[in-house]
């Protein structure tokens, strides 16, 4: 229960910060204080990103096992959907810290072109 309260309470400030100072900064043109909440606002969302292919990846990985490995037989696949569930946290971490770090370098290279 404690994580899902420590989570709320996170996601609850960061809300109210962003609700409260992105008018302010607007009214005041405070800009750098606007490219500081845009900038909070993207890191928000490359972590909702995240969370959200990490919550679609055992789905999305049966729906290619089953479509790029059409012709092997039923036993083979089992084998792999099981192999696939053994390692299931293991996978979970790595393409969470490949998704992070895909993001970043993709937000720094953006942040640099403009």
């Amino acid at each position: 229960m404690t994580p899902y309260i420590l989570f709320g309470s996170i996601a609850l400030v960061y809300g109210t910060t962003i609700y409260y100072w992105l008018p302010k900064a607007m009214l005041e043109m405070n800009l750098n204080l606007i490219l500081q909440i845009f900038f909070l606002i993207l890191l928000g969302m490359l972590f909702g990103l995240v969370v959200l292919a990490s919550n679609l990846q055992g789905l999305v990985g049966s729906i290619l096992t089953s479509v790029f490995l059409f012709w092997e037989s039923n036993s083979m696949r089992g084998l792999l959907a099981k192999n696939v569930i053994a390692h299931r946290g293991r996978n979970q971490l790595t393409s969470n810290i490949y998704a992070l770090t895909l993001g970043c370098i993709i937000f720094l290279i953006v942040s640099a072109n403009l």
